[in-house]
């Protein structure tokens, strides 16, 4: 629990520091997400997920969303129950769900076209070609959590690796490239 505890709040930490952009290990080039969707307004709506009293949250019902939306949604996602929908400011929809024990988001645009979407999984699910370009730099560690940013363009990985001694956070980029996006001593933490 407490491993899940803390590759959960490490992933939302690190995309709320990290913002639009992050520094690679040894590398001075500065990396700038291919996603220009900011999740940050989504944070609030996403602590929905734990309390449904909480005011303030403009939740909407099916009715109220786009139908190729709620018909995307169904065929992606057809054995969730309980989502979340929230209108984003920009025009468009967000959809909230927790499955397997983790907050996933989807994101359509105003005329209900799938734009991107955020899935939280453990190593089992993870793609296999995947983990194992991972797993083959970074053998002794083990994967706790995997984050799957998916758009128009392609998905990208987020890993968040651990050992004894250090956690690290990787992504794999669409090309299939590998880089450690950061590093933590466990000690400190």
């Amino acid at each position: 629990m407490k491993k899940t505890l803390l590759a959960f709040t490490l992933g939302f930490t690190f995309n709320i520091v990290a913002g639009d952009y992050t520094y690679a290990q040894n590398s001075q080039k500065n990396i700038e997400s291919d996603s220009k969707m900011n999740f940050m307004p989504s944070i609030h709506n996403l602590s929905i997920l734990q309390n449904h009293d909480l005011t303030g949250a403009n939740l909407l019902t099916r009715n109220e969303i786009n139908i190729w939306a709620v018909r995307d949604f169904i065929n992606r996602f057809n054995e969730v129950e309980n989502v979340l929908w929230f209108a984003i400011p920009k025009g468009g929809y967000e959809a909230y769900f927790v499955r397997d024990g983790y907050g996933d988001r989807i994101i359509y645009d105003k005329s209900g076209g799938w734009q991107q979407s955020l899935i939280t999984y453990d190593e089992g699910k993870c793609p296999r070609d995947i983990r194992a370009a991972v797993k083959s730099l970074f053998f002794d560690f083990d994967i706790i959590l995997v984050e799957e940013a998916d758009n128009r363009e392609g998905a990208e990985f987020i890993f968040y690796l651990q050992d004894k001694s250090s956690i690290q956070i990787v992504r794999v980029t669409k090309e299939n490239e590998v880089e450690v996006l950061n590093m933590f001593d466990r000690q400190v933490y």
